[in-house]
């Protein structure tokens, strides 16, 4: 398992949503979301800051059971892939303009 990343909302949101993770409400500025598992179901919520803490989306990890290779695998088909990067290289760090135009 690799090193909590720093990341926006809507990644963590988009990552939780590929894994069946559904919003169900939203209040200011916190999204709440579930899973419905065969056992139980699961609830978190994900603060809308840019970015979420790693120690707040460490906690929302756990929540989720998932760990962040798993997220990682999640993200793989996010914006990361769309900018023709690797989702570590988009973990590591967001591309600045001039990498993007080149």
């Amino acid at each position: 398992m690799g090193k909590v990343p720093s990341l926006p909302y809507t990644q963590i949101l988009h990552a939780l949503q590929r894994n069946d993770w559904v919003v169900v409400r939203q209040r200011g500025s916190h999204i709440g979301l579930q899973k419905h598992t065969p056992a139980e179901t699961l609830k978190v919520t994900v603060p809308t800051h840019r970015p979420v803490k790693r120690s707040t989306f460490s906690h929302i990890l756990k929540q989720a059971r998932l760990s962040v290779d798993d997220l990682l695998a999640l993200l793989s088909g996010c914006r990361a892939s769309w900018l023709g990067m690797s989702v570590r290289q988009w973990v590591d760090g967001p591309p600045r303009k001039d990498e993007l135009t080149s």
